[in-house]
This record gives C-alpha cells, sequence and structure tokens, in this order.
C-alpha cells in the first residue's frame, strides 16, 4: 500500500467513526486524494503506453526501459 493510500484509509477510517463536519471533511478529502491518485495513475499509464509504441515500431530504442521505469514511479 503506498502512502497516499494509506492516507486515504486513515481519512475514510476516522470519518466513519464520526457523524460531523470534521468528518464529512475528511471523507472528502479522501475522495479527493483518491481521484487525484487514480488522475496521476491513469497519466502515468498513457505516458508508457507512448513508450509502449514506440518500442513496437521500433521507432526507438530502449523504449520499453523507459516504459518499464515510468510505471514503477507508481509502485513506491
Amino acid at each position: 500500500m503506498t502512502h497516499t493510500e494509506e492516507l486515504i484509509a486513515r481519512l475514510r477510517d476516522t470519518a466513519s467513526r464520526g457523524v460531523s463536519s470534521w468528518g464529512d471533511l475528511q471523507q472528502e478529502a479522501a475522495d479527493e486524494l483518491e481521484a487525484l491518485m487514480n488522475a496521476v495513475a491513469a497519466e502515468r499509464e498513457a505516458c508508457a503506453k507512448v513508450c509502449d509504441e514506440q518500442a513496437s515500431s521500433a521507432y526507438w530504442e530502449g523504449a520499453d526501459v523507459c516504459a518499464d521505469a515510468i510505471r514503477a514511479r507508481g509502485q513506491a
């Protein structure tokens, strides 16, 4: 689990314990973080796919390494 995923889980857990304005804000923050995390992951994958396409067309030697490096950035 990444740091961001842990933060989202903690926010959701805390928000579920209380029905207050603070809990609502925490739930909203978790939703926003999750949406942002998903958008970044989608963009990372789109960039990696460009490298994959370059590698498959033999246009750019080393594109497969580039794609792997881009995808690996999401694992930390």
